[in-house]
């Protein structure tokens, strides 16, 4: 069995346990140890992943409806951005524009700044790398701000929220509900922002985010640490931590359904199946994470999923 910690990350997610963390083999370039991964005699192992799951939650959680509709007409949402930061029609056979505008939908749905976009750009996935100027990188946010206002609302919404479960204060954002304990997601659990307060200098908010840091302040450690907490930090919290109940949700349907969950990978589930059962359970897996969650039946969905004998082979 491949162990995993249930609310390994602040944010809900899963995180490896027992100091394997499965969860970050390379997907590209050697995936020796992908393959050495191997059914038993008699199985294939299918993946499935939710695609783009974390930008159609920023999407649905802001209600920005035509990004949200474009997601649900399975357009090429990357090409379109990259179409409008290149002023020329971008497809997928423009590798390098895509992949500029598969950063920017990814990536600047959090509050990104023109210096990470630059970096994250030059730094490159999947052996594309693509260099701009400071002026075009500080551009292309701009235009992902005017085209995307209502996420940028969405920032200011939870710098609202932090600012009032400080004061003790409830409200609700979406499907979230927050109040002096933390914010809550629909299941009923909730992130908490431990020792949450204003930062220093008055600009923002800061808490303790490591356990051992706040066992240290707890105890009168003056060196414990804080880590900053803004609008869109906590949208990627919150989205994040939405991503992560959606899939244990599915893996939940899954056992129940007779299919056998061997590993969750971010976004992506694993389960062993009997070959003669591999292709329908491939197909159910994939029905299961086409179907939007009972909390937001108006997320649109979506998956990718193969099966092989081994895990790098999906």
């Amino acid at each position: 069995p491949i162990a995993l910690n249930y609310w390994g990350a602040h944010t809900g997610r899963l995180s490896g346990g027992d100091g394997l963390n499965l969860q970050n083999l390379p997907s590209r370039g050697d995936t020796t140890i992908r393959k050495a991964l191997r059914a038993p005699e008699g199985y294939e192992i299918i993946a499935c992943d939710s695609s783009q799951i974390e930008a159609r939650i920023v999407a649905w959680l802001a209600e920005q409806d035509d990004l949200v509709q474009a997601f649900r007409e399975k357009r090429d949402i990357y090409s379109e951005f990259a179409t409008d930061v290149y002023g020329r029609t971008i497809t997928k056979e423009n590798k390098k524009e895509r992949f500029v505008g598969k950063t920017c939908i990814l990536g600047l749905g959090y509050g990104m700044g023109a210096d990470k976009l630059q970096r994250t750009l030059a730094l490159g996935a999947g052996g594309i790398s693509v260099t701009i100027e400071a002026n075009e990188a500080e551009r292309i946010v701009r235009l992902y701000r005017q085209k995307y206002w209502k996420i940028v609302q969405l920032w200011r919404k939870f710098d609202n929220a932090i600012a009032g479960m400080l004061r003790g204060e409830e409200g609700h954002i979406g499907a979230i509900r927050y109040d002096h304990e933390g914010m809550w997601f629909p299941n009923g659990m909730v992130l908490r922002y431990h020792e949450l307060r204003q930062a220093s200098g008055g600009n923002g908010f800061e808490y303790i985010n490591k356990r051992a840091e706040l066992r240290k302040f707890r105890a009168g450690d003056p060196s414990a640490k804080f880590t900053n907490i803004y609008g869109g930090k906590a949208t990627e919290n919150i989205v994040q931590g939405l991503a992560a109940l959606y899939i244990r949700e599915v893996m939940v349907a899954a056992v129940a359904a007779n299919m056998r969950c061997i590993l969750q990978v971010h976004d992506e589930i694993v389960i062993a199946s009997p070959k003669e059962y591999a292709e329908m359970h491939e197909h159910n897996l994939v029905q299961l994470m086409s179907t939007p969650p009972k909390w937001a039946p108006d997320l649109p969905v979506a998956c990718e999923a193969g099966r092989a004998e081994n895990y790098g082979d999906t």
